[in-house]
């Protein structure tokens, strides 16, 4: 949806029209509605594609004249730009409490409107372990942080977790937390991030990722197998037309 606001001094109800040509020909105006108040909430649109819209103002005086023509774009997204680590395997050491980190370069300077991390741990106690993502910026992100813990004093004892983390996920963080089959992997499905991966939307993807995985606790160990990220970027939105 877009919402369309303007100001007024004298207006009782505005008439909204919304075209894909700025001359509003026939057949251009996709929405044109009479509204109370200054805004109007526009549904239905179509991506990417140039609107444009104006507004005249009513009252009992009588009609205005037709407001200026102002245009605004409604945007696309190019997904799946996948990008796999190849700093992998990374040994968590079973002798000792140890973070193990893999870094995955991003070489695209696109500008992030989604990201979802895909990550694969073989690891012999779950419980154990807490995952998190750093990005190039140094935005340090919780991913899960010991299944199980506190419902059990020392977290899921399965074996190697499989998981996609995405912010639009239907499972949050405690579905996660409360998973733990006896099959393998222990852990898989694809969850809400304890921190949300949307606080990345809107900046930059280029530069060296990081995935931290820390064991808390000596005894069981294993490694980070594999991880990935992908993205969606803006698509490019055609030129508008002048008037």
């Amino acid at each position: 949806n877009a919402t369309l606001s303007w100001s007024s001094s004298v207006a009782a109800t505005s008439l909204v029209e919304v075209a894909t040509n700025p001359a509003f020909t026939a057949g251009s105006i996709v929405f044109s509605q009479t509204v109370s108040g200054t805004s109007a909430s526009i549904a239905g649109l179509t991506a990417p594609q140039v609107y444009y819209w104006r507004v005249r103002a009513s009252n009992t005086c009588g009609d205005a004249s037709v407001s200026a023509v102002y245009a605004f774009q409604v945007g696309n997204a190019s997904c799946d730009n996948n990008f796999s680590s190849t700093d992998v395997p990374k040994t968590i050491d079973q002798a000792t409490v140890n973070t193990a980190s893999s870094t995955l370069n991003v070489g695209s300077g696109n500008i992030i409107e989604d990201v979802n991390v895909s990550v694969t741990i073989n690891h012999s106690y779950v419980g154990d372990l807490r995952a998190s993502l750093v990005s190039p910026n140094n935005d340090t992100l919780a991913l899960f942080d010991q299944p199980g813990v506190p419902a059990s004093q020392f977290g899921c004892n399965g074996v190697n977790v499989d998981v996609i983390f995405d912010s639009e996920a239907a499972d949050d963080p405690a579905v996660l937390d409360a998973q733990c089959s006896a099959s393998l992997p222990a852990i898989s499905g694809t969850f809400q991030s304890i921190d949300p991966l949307s606080a990345l939307n809107g900046k930059s993807a280029q530069g060296n990722w990081k995935l931290l995985v820390t064991d808390t606790y000596p005894e069981d160990g294993g490694a980070i197998a594999a991880w990935s990220l992908s993205f969606c970027f803006p698509a490019a939105v055609a030129p508008g037309s002048i008037l």
